[in-house]
């Protein structure tokens, strides 16, 4: 049938698929505990990650003919920063920051952002279970509650599908300087729309339980 083998998705030894497969049946009561006596009518979802963007050629699969193995021209530099980003998975609504590390100040900053830009809701954030998330000196706006997703499960983040779609902009590139490659991914980043965002992101475990709670 001329089928073709698939390379498999990497998953991490140490993942408990017990926690993984309970997270997704009770990802709604998880939801309502982190709301804790706020108002649920001014309530707001969002899945958080980061992702790191550099100078060293992002490489990806490419159709060729049988038998011939593509080339691509590489400059090895190491020069990278951060794009934080968040987005409400039901809406398609997104915020992005350029960050120069993955640190808990950087997160800080951007959650902060995050809380200004939402000042009227109350905003449950799903993201990581990473340890600059939570460090015990990390200061997290009233108006913003983190809810963690199991450890080395990012397949549970629906961001990740998003930077995958962002990061195809800049694949096979040669980039200058850092600043030529910013450039590119904050043009890619106007160009996303809501419904196109929302599309990517939209993973029905999350927004049935979403939508279980009647926002």
């Amino acid at each position: 049938m001329k089928a073709k083998l698939n390379v498999p998705r990497e998953s991490h030894k140490k993942k408990n698929k017990k926690k993984v497969a309970e997270f997704k049946a009770d990802v709604q009561s998880r939801i309502v505990a982190t709301i804790g006596d706020k108002p649920m009518d001014r309530l707001r979802v969002l899945v958080q990650n980061e992702s790191r963007l550099g100078l060293l050629t992002m490489l990806k699969r490419r159709i060729t003919a049988k038998g011939i193995k593509p080339i691509q021209t590489v400059n090895p530099r190491y020069e990278s920063y951060y794009l934080y980003g968040a987005v409400d998975p039901r809406t398609g609504e997104h915020l992005f920051l350029e960050m120069p590390n993955l640190d808990s100040a950087c997160f800080e900053v951007f959650i902060e952002q995050l809380s200004i830009t939402s000042p009227d809701d109350y905003n449950v954030v799903i993201l990581a279970n990473a340890r600059f998330h939570k460090t015990c000196d990390l200061v997290i706006p009233d108006n913003v509650g983190l809810l963690f997703l199991p450890p080395y499960a990012p397949e549970l983040n629906p961001i990740e599908r998003l930077w995958q779609d962002i990061k195809k902009d800049v694949a096979f590139q040669l980039y200058p300087t850092l600043s030529a490659l910013k450039h590119t991914v904050a043009d890619s980043l106007k160009k996303l729309s809501t419904s196109h965002v929302a599309s990517i992101t939209r993973f029905p475990y999350l927004i049935h339980a979403i939508n279980a709670l009647a926002l």
